[in-house]
C-alpha cells in the first residue's frame, strides 16, 4: 500500500461513495480535521484532501505551518455538526457537489511551549458550505465558506 493509500484509509467508509450522503459524511469528516491539525501536528491528510484551488485549505495549512514553527500548544476548538442526514445541497450543474450545514465550534486556547497564554477563541455557531469534487475515486475539497450565526 502506498503512503497516499494509507492516508486515504483514514476516511470513514461511509464517506467514500459518489453520492450526497457520502459527500455529507466526507464534509463532516474534513471540517473536523481542521482543529486536529493543531492538536496532532500532522497536516498530511488535510493537505491530501485539499484541492490546490482551495483558498481556505491553503490558508489553514499556512496557519498550521506557522503554528508548528512556533512550538505553541492548542486545546479545544472541536467542531460539532448535526447528523449528516440533515445536511443540504447536492450535485451542482458544473459537476461539483455542495454540502451545507450548521456547526458549533468550541472555545480554544493557545499557549506557548513554556505554558504562557498566547490567545483564545470564543465558541461560535456557523453556517458552513463545502464545495467538493469526486475525482479519481475520492473526494477533494474545492472550497469552504463559513458565516457566523447570531
Amino acid at each position: 500500500m502506498t503512503p497516499e493509500e494509507e492516508l486515504l484509509e483514514q476516511i470513514p467508509e461511509n464517506a467514500r461513495g459518489e453520492d450526497f450522503q457520502s459527500a455529507s459524511n466526507f464534509a463532516k469528516f474534513f471540517v473536523q480535521l481542521y482543529p486536529e491539525l493543531f492538536k496532532s501536528g500532522d497536516a498530511e491528510l488535510f493537505a491530501t484532501l485539499s484541492a490546490p484551488s482551495c483558498e481556505f485549505c491553503e490558508s489553514a495549512l499556512e496557519s498550521y505551518e506557522a503554528f508548528a514553527a512556533s512550538g505553541d500548544n492548542y486545546t479545544g476548538g472541536d467542531i460539532q455538526t448535526p447528523d449528516p442526514a440533515q445536511f443540504t445541497g447536492g450535485l451542482q450543474p458544473d459537476g461539483t457537489w455542495l454540502v451545507q450545514f450548521p456547526m458549533e465550534i468550541e472555545a480554544s486556547a493557545t499557549t506557548s511551549a513554556a505554558g504562557a497564554p498566547v490567545g483564545t477563541t470564543q465558541p461560535a455557531s456557523v453556517r458552513t458550505a463545502v464545495a467538493l469534487e469526486f475525482t479519481d475515486g475520492r473526494w477533494m475539497v474545492l472550497g469552504i465558506n463559513s458565516e457566523k450565526q447570531a
